[in-house]
């Protein structure tokens, strides 16, 4: 008797979750606003997941093979991305022989908090370094349970004209949603 009862109990549940976002998605549908808003994201994740890619690219870096960086990516990124594309998109980077491994010790600074858009992680922000800022957007969208890279642009700017985000030597961009 009473495991019927929790099973009526948690059908009833699921069931009142169901009805309460069919109504969200209907006011949502009905006033022309996004069917979901952006959703913000935990900042210490973030901050994790930024470090988790700066170290694939500094290893990229240090061995100019970019092929574990392409892994961490989606199907999509992998698809639109080679290898070699990543290590053209990085060459500059590389050129200027920076430790980006330096990076993990220092939080990085997010230009807006991170968050859930559209289902995949957006962040922005930038490692607040001298003479030269490292500045980084990326996507991430889940695969299999597990953030992977929709989108990845990294670049170095002279710290002085961070505001004008004067790029040195490329951007280390790999674009693939």
């Amino acid at each position: 008797m009473k495991a019927v009862l929790l099973r009526l109990s948690a059908c009833a549940a699921l069931g009142l979750l169901l009805l309460c976002d069919g109504q969200v998605n209907v006011q949502a549908q009905e006033s022309g606003a996004a069917v979901q808003a952006p959703k913000p994201f935990n900042p210490a994740v973030a901050e994790k997941l930024v470090k988790y890619v700066i170290i694939a690219v500094d290893q990229g870096n240090a061995t100019g093979n970019y092929s574990v960086l392409r892994e961490l990516g989606t199907a999509r990124f992998q698809a639109a991305t080679s290898s070699g594309r990543l290590s053209e998109a990085f060459a500059n980077l590389r050129k200027m022989k920076l430790d980006l491994s330096a990076l993990m010790m220092l939080k990085p600074v997010f230009t807006n908090p991170p968050v859930i858009d559209n289902g995949q992680l957006r962040i922005a922000g930038y490692f607040a370094t001298t003479p030269i800022r490292i500045n980084f957007t990326m996507s991430f969208a889940q695969q299999n349970g597990v953030p992977r890279i929709a989108n990845l642009n990294i670049v170095p700017v002279k710290a002085t004209a961070a505001a004008g985000d004067e790029a040195l030597g490329g951007t280390g961009k790999s674009d693939a949603q």
